[in-house]
């Protein structure tokens, strides 16, 4: 007669409790691994827009504008070209989409106190002066935030206005995570930097 060998009911229900324990103790690092990769998504698309918006406006001799909008924990970003050459052209609504609206989850703008060593600048905050609306897809965003780059690469955020560097704070919409990132754009040459945390 043979005998098979088999995990009895109590040996199973261990290995199960066991493998509940590690998950439950391995799940809090894992969410910080998503948050982590959306704000690195973010600041990777964000950075690259804002290097393509300066190289087509020193290569077209025109401006430039790159417009934040937030909405529900989510992050959408686009850049518009002016069609005359003016700087007037936001204001008269005289541009045409120069890339698609990029959105991001969970993640918002602001001010990045944790990272150190980081120069003094001027926050991306909203200016009625440059804001626009783009529809995409259906749905429309009004972009408040913009960063405005001109023919000879420089930016700024609003007319009269060239500041030493513009921040651009990147957060995980889930309070109390340390992942936040900046990018500053210098005004004078439109240099693009990024700090992580």
């Amino acid at each position: 007669m043979r005998t098979h060998q088999a995990f009895s009911l109590i040996e199973l229900l261990t290995v199960i409790a066991i493998v509940g324990i590690l998950i439950t103790i391995a799940a809090p690092s894992f969410s910080s691994l998503g948050s982590n990769g959306n704000v690195n998504y973010a600041l990777l698309n964000i950075s690259l827009l804002l290097e393509q918006s300066r190289a087509h406006a020193l290569a077209n001799n025109t401006y430039v504008w790159v417009g934040f909008s937030e909405e529900d924990k989510t992050l959408s970003v686009t850049s518009v070209v002016g069609t005359t050459g003016s700087s007037d052209d936001i204001s008269s609504n005289a541009f045409r989409p120069l890339s698609k609206t990029k959105s991001f989850d969970n993640i918002t703008l602001g001010p990045v106190p944790g990272i150190t060593d980081i120069p003094e600048a001027e926050q991306l905050t909203p200016n009625p002066e440059t804001s626009f609306t783009q529809s995409q897809g259906g749905k429309t965003h009004s972009f408040s935030r913009v960063i405005e780059f001109a023919p000879n690469g420089g930016a700024r955020l609003r007319a009269g206005s060239i500041p030493r560097w513009i921040q651009v704070g990147i957060l995980p919409a889930n309070a109390g995570e340390n992942k936040e990132a900046a990018i500053q754009v210098a005004g004078l040459s439109g240099q693009v930097r990024v700090f992580r945390h």
